[in-house]
């Protein structure tokens, strides 16, 4: 299977930087930087497994430093790897059915249960490609504590094929949203027929980052984890401490993390939802 989710660590030998699978350490490769070590461990993955699609998620990455006043808030956002089609009518999902033209979902989402045609073999989450939804293994909610999961509703999902796993629909109750950062180019994709904003991200040679939120929208003290994005397109974060508790635990195959960007909110550029 392509896409499989590879642990990985790393450490500084001298000059140079060493990365490994942790199961499978003879899986190695050492380079003048992280960026050409990782991209050289992905050519090892793909000749010892044949998986051209192959994620590596290191346990403890090294600092992703950005020049646009970044805060000392250690923010990962959790993207499954495994998108799903929906099997069911997708207007009937939102109040306001669905756009013609970009099919984007509007208004608020309907009592109509999520239906999907199948769901993944070995992986605990999964999503539907340019629409709100994203799903999770029960294995997976069980690793949260009852004050994480009480922060979000969880709806059941349906499949057309019979699956072994229960899953459930992610429906925040609040998002933290997306911001573009003063001095940093940026890309906000929006309807022209139903002015939905589907993406904004941020854009700088100084940092791999494109996602980005104010300090000042979050609660304190910062909550484990949370929803940011857009209300069409979001995604569950952690912090890095507790994302460090979760993975590699069963419930957590199939998820990878990506840092995300926390400013100050004097270099915040706020668009409009």
């Amino acid at each position: 299977m392509e896409g499989q989710v590879y642990l990985c660590s790393w450490k500084k030998v001298g000059s140079l930087i060493k990365v490994w699978v942790k199961n499978k350490p003879k899986l190695q490769v050492t380079g003048s930087s992280f960026g050409i070590a990782d991209g050289e461990l992905a050519d090892q993955i793909l000749c010892a497994f044949g998986d051209g699609e192959n994620v590596r998620e290191y346990v403890t990455p090294p600092k992703t430093l950005s020049k646009a006043g970044r805060l000392d808030l250690d923010i990962v956002q959790i993207n499954g790897n495994s998108h799903l089609p929906i099997e069911s009518d997708p207007a009937m999902l939102f109040s306001g059915g669905m756009c013609k033209k970009c099919g984007s979902l509007l208004g608020k989402r309907s009592d109509v249960p999520l239906t999907l045609r199948c769901s993944s073999a070995g992986y605990e989450t999964g999503f539907v490609w340019q629409k709100p939804f994203e799903f999770f293994s029960e294995s997976f909610l069980k690793l949260l504590k009852p004050k994480e999961r009480s922060a979000f509703d969880w709806r059941p999902v349906h499949f057309k094929k019979r699956s072994r796993k229960a899953f459930y629909e992610i429906r925040p109750r609040t998002i933290v949203p997306l911001v573009a950062v003063k001095g940093m180019k940026f890309s906000a994709i929006r309807c022209k027929s139903c002015k939905t904003l589907r993406g904004l991200h941020c854009f700088s040679q100084d940092t791999p980052i494109y996602k980005y939120i104010s300090a000042s929208d979050l609660s304190k003290p910062v909550p484990s984890c949370f929803v940011i994005g857009l209300p069409a397109s979001f995604n569950l974060c952690f912090t890095r401490k507790r994302w460090l508790e979760l993975v590699g635990k069963p419930g957590t195959k199939g998820l990878v993390s990506t840092p995300i960007g926390v400013v100050d909110e004097s270099i915040c550029q706020r668009v409009r939802t």
